[in-house]
């Protein structure tokens, strides 16, 4: 089984370490490391990332997705109350728990370019 690799970046500390348990007991999920120092342009093609966790605002990760069209990124506020996902359209999370996260995850993977291309 192809297991997805999700990145959790640029996010507080106690909302990264709840997404990385969530994601970590997925089967179909593995989470990938972002290096000191290291771009995060750079971290999503190394890995070749499928979806990446990060903190807001959209703006600063429109040009990473740009450049990677298959990637699906989810930001979040810092206080973690609301999440958003950019793929090829933009659209609002109701609640971003830990549930709703890994089913946001699941839905921006369950398209015909990510099983094509995996």
């Amino acid at each position: 089984m192809l297991k997805a690799r999700i990145l959790v970046t640029d996010l507080p500390q106690m909302l990264s370490d709840i997404i990385e348990t969530a994601v970590s007991l997925q089967p179909d999920m593995e989470l990938v490391e972002r290096e000191d120092n290291e771009g995060l342009e750079t971290v999503v093609h190394r890995c070749q990332v499928d979806v990446a966790f990060v903190g807001g605002p959209i703006s600063l990760y429109q040009e990473v997705w740009r450049a990677r069209r298959r990637l699906k990124v989810l930001v979040t506020t810092g206080n973690g109350r609301s999440a958003e996902v950019l793929q090829f359209r933009h659209r609002s999370l109701d609640e971003p728990s830990p549930q709703s996260l890994l089913d946001a995850i699941r839905i921006a993977l369950d398209s015909d370019t990510w099983r094509r291309n995996h």
